[in-house]
Protein backbone atom coordinates (compact mmCIF):
# COMPACT_ATOMS: atom_id res chain seq x y z
CA UNK A 1 0.00 0.00 0.00
CA UNK A 2 1.37 3.45 -0.87
CA UNK A 3 0.58 4.84 2.57
CA UNK A 4 2.69 4.72 5.70
CA UNK A 5 0.31 4.47 8.65
CA UNK A 6 1.42 4.66 12.25
CA UNK A 7 0.13 5.55 15.66
CA UNK A 8 2.37 7.85 17.66
CA UNK A 9 3.64 6.33 20.89
CA UNK A 10 1.48 7.21 23.91
CA UNK A 11 -0.61 9.73 21.93
CA UNK A 12 -4.09 9.54 20.39
CA UNK A 13 -2.61 10.50 17.01
CA UNK A 14 -2.37 8.41 13.84
CA UNK A 15 -0.46 9.62 10.79
CA UNK A 16 -1.21 8.48 7.26
CA UNK A 17 1.38 9.61 4.72
CA UNK A 18 0.49 8.89 1.10
CA UNK A 19 2.86 8.51 -1.85
CA UNK A 20 2.33 7.79 -5.52
CA UNK A 21 1.42 5.65 -7.23
CA UNK A 22 -1.88 5.11 -5.45
CA UNK A 23 -5.11 3.49 -6.59
CA UNK A 24 -7.72 5.39 -4.58
CA UNK A 25 -10.49 2.81 -4.97
CA UNK A 26 -8.25 -0.02 -3.76
CA UNK A 27 -5.78 1.64 -1.42
CA UNK A 28 -8.03 4.02 0.52
CA UNK A 29 -10.29 1.28 1.98
CA UNK A 30 -7.16 -0.72 2.90
CA UNK A 31 -5.76 2.30 4.73
CA UNK A 32 -9.00 2.65 6.67
CA UNK A 33 -8.76 -0.95 7.84
CA UNK A 34 -5.30 -0.23 9.24
CA UNK A 35 -6.44 2.99 10.92
CA UNK A 36 -9.42 1.13 12.42
CA UNK A 37 -7.06 -1.55 13.72
CA UNK A 38 -4.99 1.10 15.51
CA UNK A 39 -8.00 2.55 17.36
CA UNK A 40 -9.46 0.83 20.41
CA UNK A 41 -13.10 -0.25 20.30
CA UNK A 42 -14.16 2.16 23.06
CA UNK A 43 -11.66 4.86 22.15
CA UNK A 44 -12.71 8.23 20.75
CA UNK A 45 -11.09 11.55 20.02
CA UNK A 46 -8.25 10.04 18.01
CA UNK A 47 -6.61 12.50 15.64
CA UNK A 48 -5.87 11.12 12.19
CA UNK A 49 -3.49 13.31 10.22
CA UNK A 50 -3.56 12.47 6.52
CA UNK A 51 -0.69 13.84 4.46
CA UNK A 52 -1.60 14.00 0.78
CA UNK A 53 1.44 15.96 -0.41
CA UNK A 54 2.99 12.83 -1.95
CA UNK A 55 0.04 12.23 -4.28
CA UNK A 56 -0.54 13.57 -7.75
CA UNK A 57 -4.23 14.25 -7.33
CA UNK A 58 -6.41 14.44 -10.41
CA UNK A 59 -10.14 14.91 -10.94
CA UNK A 60 -11.09 11.19 -11.29
CA UNK A 61 -9.18 10.11 -8.16
CA UNK A 62 -10.51 13.09 -6.20
CA UNK A 63 -14.09 12.20 -7.12
CA UNK A 64 -13.48 8.51 -6.35
CA UNK A 65 -12.06 9.40 -2.93
CA UNK A 66 -15.04 11.60 -2.11
CA UNK A 67 -17.46 8.86 -3.17
CA UNK A 68 -15.68 6.35 -0.93
CA UNK A 69 -15.95 8.73 2.05
CA UNK A 70 -19.73 8.55 1.76
CA UNK A 71 -19.59 4.86 2.66
CA UNK A 72 -18.73 5.89 6.24
CA UNK A 73 -16.47 2.92 6.92
CA UNK A 74 -14.64 2.40 10.22
CA UNK A 75 -11.25 4.10 10.08
CA UNK A 76 -12.38 6.65 7.48
CA UNK A 77 -12.81 10.34 8.11
CA UNK A 78 -16.53 9.64 8.63
CA UNK A 79 -15.74 7.42 11.65
CA UNK A 80 -17.08 9.26 14.74
CA UNK A 81 -14.02 8.15 16.77
CA UNK A 82 -11.73 10.15 14.48
CA UNK A 83 -10.89 13.82 14.32
CA UNK A 84 -9.42 14.32 10.86
CA UNK A 85 -6.67 16.72 9.87
CA UNK A 86 -5.32 17.12 6.34
CA UNK A 87 -1.84 18.11 5.18
CA UNK A 88 -1.32 19.43 1.67
CA UNK A 89 -2.22 22.21 -0.70
CA UNK A 90 -3.83 22.87 -4.05
CA UNK A 91 -7.26 22.97 -5.61
CA UNK A 92 -7.86 19.21 -5.44
CA UNK A 93 -7.17 19.18 -1.71
CA UNK A 94 -9.65 22.01 -1.26
CA UNK A 95 -12.20 19.87 -3.12
CA UNK A 96 -11.40 16.88 -0.89
CA UNK A 97 -11.76 19.06 2.20
CA UNK A 98 -15.20 20.26 1.07
CA UNK A 99 -16.24 16.69 0.25
CA UNK A 100 -15.23 15.37 3.66
CA UNK A 101 -17.08 18.22 5.34
CA UNK A 102 -20.21 17.25 3.39
CA UNK A 103 -19.92 13.66 4.57
CA UNK A 104 -19.31 14.63 8.20
CA UNK A 105 -21.83 17.50 8.25
CA UNK A 106 -21.80 21.14 7.32
CA UNK A 107 -20.27 22.21 10.63
CA UNK A 108 -17.54 19.57 10.58
CA UNK A 109 -14.11 20.82 11.53
CA UNK A 110 -11.48 19.68 9.05
CA UNK A 111 -8.27 21.62 9.58
CA UNK A 112 -5.87 21.86 6.65
CA UNK A 113 -2.15 22.49 7.12
CA UNK A 114 0.76 22.80 4.71
CA UNK A 115 3.18 20.80 6.91
CA UNK A 116 3.02 17.72 9.11
CA UNK A 117 4.73 19.67 11.90
CA UNK A 118 1.92 22.26 11.97
CA UNK A 119 -0.73 19.53 11.90
CA UNK A 120 0.94 17.69 14.79
CA UNK A 121 1.22 20.91 16.81
CA UNK A 122 -2.48 21.59 16.24
CA UNK A 123 -3.51 18.05 17.27
CA UNK A 124 -1.39 18.20 20.42
CA UNK A 125 -2.84 21.59 21.33
CA UNK A 126 -6.37 20.22 20.92
CA UNK A 127 -5.55 17.18 23.06
CA UNK A 128 -4.28 19.43 25.88
CA UNK A 129 -7.59 21.35 25.94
Amino acid sequence: MPAKIERLHNEPIITVVWTDPANVKQDMPESWKEVDRLIGQDESGVYCITDLRGLNMDIPSTIAGMALQRERRPGSSADPRIRSILVGSGIFLEIVTKGVRQVRGANANLPLFSTMEDALAYAREQIRK
